[in-house]
């Protein structure tokens, strides 16, 4: 098992969330069983986490450092290990947990891709919804950028009725997604956020990590991006 990049005591498995992160909560601000149970669980030694211990945690987005290593280490025993819900509700946890998080810890990703993977068959047949969950996961969302960034693209590309063949970034940071057309008028130019992009066009995180100044062409769907 890979430990995440943050640097870690040899003991920290040892450790509650609230010393690893030096953060005390203090008092739950309200009295529900979620936010008590959560605060709880900051106090609890990460050795003596139960799977929905994990399950819980993950699915409020918290303390994902440490704890999807752990819930890994899981998973990769039982990819359909159960919390108190149902069977694979922890692995519907770690796929639904902060993309952001996800997009920094590469090493992380490709763990939980390697765990899916040899678990393939498994989850085709007996959690089919878990691998949808994890094929959706995988294709959305590489940039830097905040999900709802905002962004140039064409009238053609919005409404669906030509691909995405040209991709640039420019010197202000801004990100444009256009047909291609040499020419648009003001009318036909569009705001969309950098994720409704992804989502018309998934193939663009090819190009998340794309400098700027820098633009990319393709002829066509599934031809490969020439940059320039």
């Amino acid at each position: 098992m890979k430990a995440p990049k943050t640097k870690y005591k040899n003991d920290w498995k040892s450790m509650s969330l609230e010393n690893l992160e030096k953060d005390h909560w203090g008092e739950p601000p309200h009295d529900s069983h979620v936010v008590k149970t959560c605060h709880q669980l900051r106090k609890k030694p990460l050795k003596d986490f139960e799977t929905e211990d994990l399950r819980i945690m993950i699915g409020q987005n918290i303390g994902l450092r440490y704890l999807i290593p752990l819930a890994l280490e899981t998973l990769r025993e039982n990819v359909l290990a159960e919390g108190d819900f149902y069977e694979g509700d922890l692995l519907k946890s770690v796929l639904t947990s902060d993309r952001e998080f996800w997009r920094k810890e590469k090493d992380l990703f490709t763990e939980l891709e390697e765990i899916v993977s040899d678990n393939e068959q498994v989850l085709k047949e007996q959690g089919p919804k878990l691998w949808d969950a994890f094929k959706e996961m995988k294709k959305k969302y590489k940039f830097k950028e905040k999900r709802n960034t905002a962004c140039f693209t064409c009238i053609h590309v919005m409404t669906k009725s030509k691909p995405i063949l040209f991709v640039s970034h420019d010197d202000d940071s801004s990100w444009e997604f256009t047909c291609g057309a040499n020419e648009h008028s003001e009318e036909e130019i569009k705001i969309i956020s950098l994720e409704e992009a992804t989502d018309i066009d998934g193939s663009i995180n090819e190009l998340a990590d794309m400098p700027e100044g820098v633009c990319a062409e393709r002829e066509n769907i599934g031809a490969r991006w020439i940059k320039k």
